[in-house]
């Protein structure tokens, strides 16, 4: 009769010395069933990991007696198939961070047993594993974590020993946690394994076959810290056959083990157990012995992410650093590292910020001298348009030295006086103003004046020189409005030059006449000049005193009608000035 079990079963037997428990148990044929979890369980694995940094090693050696006796149905001999198993175990894992830890382990076994070809000393499989928690706790809470794995058949060469099931993967969840000094966890998994055939020659020397497969697993435990560092506790684990389900006792075993603990969170963790099989079935032996010893070293302040900063100096702990060599020890990712508004990654720059002038912006870069003519945007006037040096970067068109913008003729050379327009005589009046542009004005002494022609009234040290005719009726005091502006002309120096306290007008006329005619009238004229410059001019009432002098101070002789007429003329003599007068004197006054 063929006997069908699940002898992956045979996991809760196995040996793994890890702390991924049951996930770590599965071997097909692994009898061993002692697995050292750093957080103080045998066989079950505990969601809880240690701090980032932190590995484990450890060694680990078990014993378990008839773990393989195959019973038929109808008869009351057994047929063992493994009688004696010595396992030897070698793991360790790291714990990468506070959300990960990498396992391994690789087992080694000594088996006895009756049938021909099982017994030996055999290498079992390797196997590669995780732990990752998805619920985490400190010292007191609820934690959850699933840990998955694979199985590589480095005990195939062992396959009559049944220490191998090929290549496979499993997926473990658990859940634990702490109240005091009352620990707990549960685990359930599944293993996928390929299917194998176990052949058996029973009592009559016929050969029978065992299949074995695909298997869930679950397991339950607590345990106790009697003192410091020491705990006790205890576990119940089984696996039901994936094919047969809930069937046949014999495809479910269920085994049972107590155990003690000793060491602390770091260091050496002693660990030894004694199981027994209550459910008899594939993997469940009479009783079972476990020793073990890890070695745990507790890491520094966990790096959540990843950084290489761990989480005690990291700003950003939730956010790794980006490693631009910019910044990089804070932690926190700096994307844009020039602060320019434009992130590091479209940013052809990313430690020179952009300068926002509105000229090429958007690549990030600053560009100090937008318009390429030599001056840096910070000293250019005209930072958009080249132009020399001289005129602070702005353009020039006829390089006068005057920049367009403050150029009144751009496209004309002139003086930097004349705001770069033209002025041929040099008279600081542009020509496009300059009423006499080759006449210049004596610019001390007329700088009043905008039309450019040379000024009719000078002063002088001691008069104020007009260099015109002030034109009368003839023989008569009345002014003629022709001598207006020249009038205006001479109440505006007057006015200008309040220093000028005291002014003779002197009213001077030729030799026709009698001489007090000519002294009559000479004084009537001066008079009326000077009515004229205070009533219609404003010159100040007083400044002004009229004599008539007749015929008396002629400048020439009286021979000629051009003498006479140079000596019928209105002279302005300077009598008094305020002390420390500024005014300003033309020596030599212009020729008319």
């Amino acid at each position: 009769m063929r006997s069908h079990a699940v002898l992956a079963a045979l996991m809760t037997g196995a040996a793994v010395w890890s702390p991924v428990a049951l996930a770590q148990d599965s071997d097909t044929f692994n009898f061993s069933g002692d697995t050292f979890d750093s957080q103080g369980t045998l066989q079950l694995a505990h969601p809880k990991l240690d701090d980032a940094g932190s590995y484990y090693a450890g060694l680990g050696l078990s014993y378990a007696n008839d773990p393989l006796v195959i019973r038929y149905e109808g008869s009351d001999t057994d047929t063992t198939v493994v009688q004696h198993q010595f396992g030897t175990r070698l793991h360790g894992g790291y714990n990468l961070n506070n959300w990960f830890r990498a396992d391994v382990e690789i087992p080694f076994y000594v088996v006895g047993s009756p049938q021909d070809g099982v017994g030996g000393a055999r290498l079992g499989d390797l196997r590669l594993g995780a732990l990752v928690p998805l619920l985490t706790y400190e010292e007191e809470g609820v934690g959850v974590a699933v840990k998955p794995y694979f199985n590589i058949p480095t005990g195939q060469a062992a396959k009559d020993s049944y220490l191998s099931n090929g290549f496979g993967a499993g997926l473990l969840g658990t859940v634990g946690g702490e109240t005091g000094e009352l620990g707990w966890r549960a685990n359930l998994g599944m293993e996928f394994s390929g299917a194998q055939t176990i052949n058996v020659e029973n009592t009559e020397a016929t050969i029978e076959t065992l299949d074995v497969g695909t298997n869930l697993f679950w397991g339950a435990g607590a345990n106790y810290t009697v003192a410091e560092d020491l705990r006790v506790g205890a576990e119940l684990t089984s696996v039901i056959d994936a094919a047969a389900g809930l069937g046949p006792w014999n495809a479910n075993p269920m085994e049972a083990h107590i155990y003690g603990t000793y060491g602390g969170d770091e260091g050496i963790l002693a660990t030894l157990g004694l199981g027994t099989g209550l459910i008899a079935g594939v993997g469940a032996p009479d009783f079972r012995l476990v020793l073990g010893v890890n070695y745990r070293q507790p890491g520094g302040p966990p790096d959540t992410d990843l950084d290489g900063l761990t989480d005690d100096i990291d700003a950003c702990p939730m956010e790794a650093e980006d490693k631009d060599n910019f910044e990089d020890a804070d932690g926190c990712p700096e994307l844009d590292n020039d602060a320019d508004g434009i992130v590091d990654t479209a940013d052809s720059c990313p430690m020179e910020p952009e300068d926002k002038d509105n000229f090429e912006d958007d690549n990030g870069c600053p560009d100090p001298d937008n318009d390429g003519d030599g001056l840096l945007d910070a000293d250019d006037r005209c930072p958009l348009k080249p132009g020399p040096k001289e005129t602070q970067g702005c353009p020039d068109n006829d390089s006068d030295g005057l920049a367009n913008q403050d150029d009144e003729c751009p496209d004309e050379a002139g003086p930097k006086e004349t705001n770069g327009c033209p002025d041929r005589d040099n008279d600081r009046v542009p020509d496009k103003r300059d009423k006499c542009p080759d006449q210049a004005i004596d610019v001390r002494a007329e700088a009043s004046r905008s039309d450019g022609c040379p000024s009719r009234v000078i002063v002088t040290k001691e008069k104020i020189e007009i260099l015109d005719v002030i034109y009368f009726d003839y023989n008569k005091a009345t002014i003629k409005k022709v001598s207006y502006p020249l009038l205006a002309d001479i109440a505006k120096v007057i006015n200008e030059n309040p220093d000028l306290t005291l002014i003779e007008v002197g009213g001077h006329t030729d030799s026709d006449g009698s001489n007090a005619a000519n002294i009559k009238l000479s004084q009537a004229r001066a008079e009326s000049v000077v009515k004229h410059l205070e009533t219609i001019g404003g010159v100040k009432v007083g400044t002004l005193k009229g004599v008539g002098y007749g015929e008396e101070k002629p400048v020439v002789e009286n021979n000629s009608d051009a003498n006479k007429a140079k000596n019928r003329r209105v002279e302005f003599v300077i009598k008094e000035r305020k002390a420390g007068s500024d005014t300003v004197i033309q020596e030599k006054p212009a020729t008319p």
